[in-house]
């Protein structure tokens, strides 16, 4: 019976947190997490994922799974133009172009891997990972 109420209690407990946590401000208490805002930490979130993937898969050799990685990544960047900024909100038409030349990077490595140009790939690369930092050091 000790062991049913201790369950009880945690079960309690944990979703008190859950729920707490959905309403509460977003890390660091600057924003509050809006539907708009869970959009984008998705979004984002898938893009590292599938920049993950296609970095492994570079590698690897496996230059097909790295295409259907680099094409997922820019489907999930269609969304990063609509994101609502919190961070030099005003720059808004600068994070623009730095989308932009993020997607570029995106099609001209999708280009390199349709090419089989192993050294091209590794410098697009080189430049997708510059252009994320660019953007995370202005805008995140």
């Amino acid at each position: 019976m000790r062991l049913v109420a201790t369950f009880s209690i945690l079960f309690l407990l944990t979703g008190n947190a859950v729920a707490i946590a959905e309403t509460s401000p977003h890390k660091h208490g600057k924003h509050v997490m809006t539907p708009a805002m869970r959009k984008q930490h998705k979004t984002m979130s898938d893009i590292g994922r599938h920049w993950a993937d296609a970095k492994r898969h570079l590698s690897n050799g496996n230059l097909d799974q790295m295409r259907t990685a680099t094409e997922a990544m820019l489907k999930a960047a269609n969304n990063v133009p609509e994101f609502k900024l919190h961070r030099n909100a005003d720059k808004q038409e600068e994070f623009q172009k730095e989308c932009n030349l993020f997607k570029n990077d995106l099609e001209r490595l999708k280009e390199a891997i349709d090419k089989r140009d192993v050294d091209l790939m590794k410098s697009v690369s080189k430049s997708v990972d510059e252009a994320c930092n660019r953007c995370h050091s202005r805008f995140r």
